[in-house]
């Protein structure tokens, strides 16, 4: 059965959710700069990573632990088991679905949003202005994970705000409106 963007929303409460640290998506280094990799291997963090390792780098990465890509249907549920999604991310790509179906499902995003990276485009995550946790740096960014994987305090008020505040800034109908709006401009 296909998914809609209403699949996409907080099943399991904060509480609840039993894993701290997930990745979904490529480990390509555009997705997982080398930068990233070196720095996150001399930490006892341990990432769950759902996609394909098409470049073979998961070897280089003794902090992830793979698991068999996602079909999108079960999407929902799986990010639902997650307090944060991990997304050291350069910035080339610039609307990332999953950062928003994190963000749907209240899984926390949590990201690298390094200007200096030489893929960086700024677009990239304007969209999603103060719907996660944004790192200006790569060490910066390992040092909030290792003080989160100790202490995750009481995030479901920002669990439920954010997963409330996309909902609402992503309705199909403003959507609609939005892109008639511009066509007739």
């Amino acid at each position: 059965m296909p998914v809609s963007k209403k699949d996409y929303k907080i099943i399991t409460p904060w509480k609840d959710r039993k894993k701290l640290f997930g990745h979904f998506g490529g480990v390509s280094e555009n997705r997982l700069s080398q930068k990233f990799v070196d720095g996150i291997k001399h930490t006892d963090i341990h990432i769950d990573y759902y996609g394909e390792d098409k470049e073979n780098r998961l070897n280089q990465i003794p902090n992830l632990i793979p698991h068999p890509r996602i079909k999108q249907e079960d999407m929902p549920v799986k990010l639902n088991e997650y307090k944060f999604f991990v997304l050291p991310h350069n910035g080339s790509e610039v609307f990332f679905i999953t950062l928003l179906q994190s963000i749907m499902c209240g899984t926390i995003p949590l990201v690298v949003n390094d200007k200096n990276t030489k893929n960086f485009d700024p677009r990239w995550i304007d969209w999603a202005d103060k719907l996660y946790f944004g790192n200006d740096d790569v060490e910066t960014f390992i040092q909030n994970l290792e003080r989160l994987s100790q202490d995750t305090n009481d995030f479901a008020e920002i669990s439920n705000s954010i997963s409330y505040r996309a909902h609402l800034k992503f309705d199909e109908d403003i959507i609609k409106k939005e892109i008639i709006d511009f066509i007739n401009k």
